[in-house]
Formats: structure tokens, sequence, C-alpha cells
């Protein structure tokens, strides 16, 4: 029996949305916690210290960099939303 699709509704799409990059947040934190908690088992002698050090770098960047994306991603929609309504504003001739 096949099963029926159903179509979301915007509402719904926007919340899966939110609770995807929630997702990925958390996700990403996870994971830098976890660089730093394999970092604090290793042996601290001087070959590792450096290596220790650019691990941790680059394993809490991920979440950083992520967070920064998702800002960016959500400023340029708004921008995006408030030139359509600015031009349809002037097309109208109500703006």
């Amino acid at each position: 029996m096949k099963e029926k699709k159903t179509i979301n509704t915007e509402e719904e799409d926007t919340q899966d949305r939110d609770e995807k990059k929630y997702d990925l947040e958390e996700r990403t934190a996870v994971f830098g916690e976890r660089i730093i908690d394999f970092a604090k088992s290793l042996p601290d002698d001087v070959i590792n210290r450096e290596l220790i050090r650019q691990l941790v770098k680059a394993g809490t960047s991920v979440g950083l960099i992520t967070v920064r994306q998702m800002v960016q991603s959500q400023r340029k929609t708004s921008g995006t939303r408030l030139q359509f309504v600015r031009r349809s504003q002037k097309n109208l001739g109500t703006g």
C-alpha cells in the first residue's frame, strides 16, 4: 500500500529548517567537545603540544564557521525580502 504524500505548510517547512539548523549547531558543538576530550587524552610532551594545539584549533573552528554561515544566510534572506518589498511598493506607487 502506497503512503499518501502530504503537503507541508510554510510554517511546518520553517519549523523543519529551524530544527535542522539547531541539529547542525548541536552536532558541531558536540564534535568540538569530542576533539577537546580526545586532545586531553593524548600525552603532553614537546612533540604533541603543537599538534594538539592545531587539532583543537581546527576541530573547534568547524562550529564557528557553521554559525557564521547561518547568520550570513539569514541576513541575505532578510535583505532579499526587503528589496522585494521595496520594489513592489515602488511598482504599486505606494513607496
